[in-house]
């Protein structure tokens, strides 16, 4: 069997800490930011159902199948997974609705929507197992499809009227741009903050996420 852990010329160090990473963040984003936005806005008929397989379908049309390569070595495949993921993070935000919109969804969704409170509003996180190969295969599928669903939802917005693919890429065009400080923003924070400082180092990732900064390739800070 096919040691993943590490390689000697490989910048990274702990392979399945980077896997176990993005497992937690995609389901964390999927059932706590973007699926609760989702069913919130078809049970408000926002969007409704019928809206995304219309959007898919033209999307298709559109753009023809995207599976995902899995070739590459393992930190390439994992690199691109993360980078996946940052994508999706983005395409959440680029998605939110103003209050001006008609709906105040800003990338804090409702608690009791979240399943914070209620039980009954709880979205169930996916359970990962097997060997690291297989799991990372099973990334690479599960962020195609999470995506399709994405660019269908944002596209069912646009087909509503709520904003334009112009005012989309300028959006993404802003996220590019604020990314490039988010470094600092997390020192700056850290400096100030002890709290912060040390929950940085204990859940890295964990933390980098409540200030609204996509984890990316973030790695073990301790």
């Amino acid at each position: 069997m096919a040691d993943h852990s590490s390689h000697a010329d490989s910048h990274m160090h702990d392979y399945e800490a980077h896997v176990r990473a993005v497992e937690e963040d995609l389901e964390y984003y999927r059932t706590k930011r973007f699926e609760p936005r989702m069913i919130r806005c078809v049970r408000k008929s926002i969007v409704t159902f019928p809206d995304l397989l219309k959007a898919h379908a033209s999307l298709q049309q559109e753009h023809g199948g995207s599976a995902r390569t899995q070739d590459g070595t393992m930190e390439e495949r994992i690199r691109a997974l993360e980078d996946a993921l940052d994508d999706y993070v983005k395409g959440i935000a680029m998605a939110s609705l103003s209050q001006e919109q008609g709906e105040d969804m800003v990338i804090e969704d409702s608690r009791k929507e979240r399943g914070d409170y209620d039980d009954f509003f709880r979205i169930a996180k996916k359970a990962h197992s097997g060997s690291l190969e297989e799991r990372v295969e099973n990334l690479q599928e599960d962020l195609s499809n999470y995506m399709l669903l994405l660019d269908a939802f944002t596209q069912s917005l646009v087909n509503r009227g709520f904003f334009t693919r112009e005012e989309l890429r300028a959006r993404r065009e802003a996220m590019d741009v604020r990314n490039g400080w988010n470094g600092g923003k997390i020192v700056a924070r850290a400096w100030v903050d002890p709290d912060f400082k040390l929950g940085l180092i204990e859940r890295g990732r964990e933390v980098v996420r409540e200030l609204g900064i996509p984890p990316g390739r973030l790695g073990a800070l301790a």
